[in-house]
Parts: structure tokens; sequence; C-alpha cells
């Protein structure tokens, strides 16, 4: 496995399309945290997969901020690449081997990435950056990176208040 972090000065170089520093520092602890956790990241952004899974930080904040919104693929047993397979959804059904298409309801996901899931990141959203999930992910994989969002919205202090109250 390629594990690669990146140094600062290469960070900033990588987040060039981001403008918003409130969702860098979101993201760069989501994707730091779904490494470390053995999860294998791909970005499709939402016209077609940019990066195969991989565990290579640097290809995977490359990939990243080519449009509005990305999905990370991910893969919860840390393989890297493409593997041409059934619909990771829909198993064979509607997947076409020869041309390695998903089927009608999932076919931009798969064409021959085989992942777990994915998370939404919407850019221009500030701290609500990631918008959505599948619910297999472990949501502890996403603890910090939740409470760093929680901490820019002010959610964390109206929860407090609430708790206080209560």
């Amino acid at each position: 496995m390629n594990e690669t972090k990146t140094d600062g000065a290469a960070l900033a170089l990588k987040f060039a399309n981001c403008t918003n520093e409130i969702e860098r520092q979101i993201i760069v602890l989501l994707v730091e945290d779904l490494l470390a956790a053995g999860y294998a990241l791909g970005v499709y952004d939402c016209e077609e997969v940019t990066l195969a899974p991989t565990r290579d930080e640097s290809r995977i904040f490359a990939a990243m901020f080519t449009t509005d919104d990305d999905h990370l693929l991910y893969r919860k047993d840390g393989q890297e690449g493409v593997v041409p397979r059934e619909c990771a959804t829909h198993g064979t059904e509607g997947f076409d081997p020869e041309t390695e298409s998903g089927c009608d309801a999932c076919e931009a996901f798969d064409r021959g990435i085989v992942r777990d899931g994915w998370i939404r990141l919407v850019y221009g959203n500030g701290a609500d950056v990631i918008s959505d999930w599948t619910t297999n992910l472990d949501e502890r994989t996403m603890a910090r990176a939740s409470e760093l969002a929680d901490r820019f919205s002010g959610r964390a202090r109206a929860r407090a208040k609430r708790e206080a109250a209560a």
C-alpha cells in the first residue's frame, strides 16, 4: 500500500482550487482519519471518477475540487485501484462486464470502481461541506471532522446551551 502524507507547502498546492479555509481544515481531518482507519479513497466529481481508490493522500487531494462537489468513494478493505466486477450496490443485475458499466441505478459510481460507500462534499457550504454519506460508514471515523464542523458552525455552542438548560 502506498501511503503518503503531504507537508504544509505541498498541501497548500493541492488545495489551490479550495478557497474556503474552513472547508479545507474539515476535509484534511476527514481524509487523514479515513486513511488512518485503513480506508482507500477515490474521487467522483459528479461527472466522472477522477481517481480510483488509493491510500496516497497527495493524489486524493489533487483529484478534488475540480467541480462544485465531490464524492469520496471509500473502500473498507484498503485495496487500491480499479477492480472490474458487478455493481457494488445491485450485484450482477444490470452489470455489463464487457463495458464494465454498472446498472442504470448507479452507473456513474460503478464503472469498475469497487466501493463500499461514499461521502458527498459540497464546496461553498463552509462548515457544512460534508453534505451526506452512506449509512454503512462508521461515523466515529468522521468524529474529528464533524466536531470541527460543529465548532465552526456554532452547533456545538447551541448543543451545550440545550444540555445546560435540561
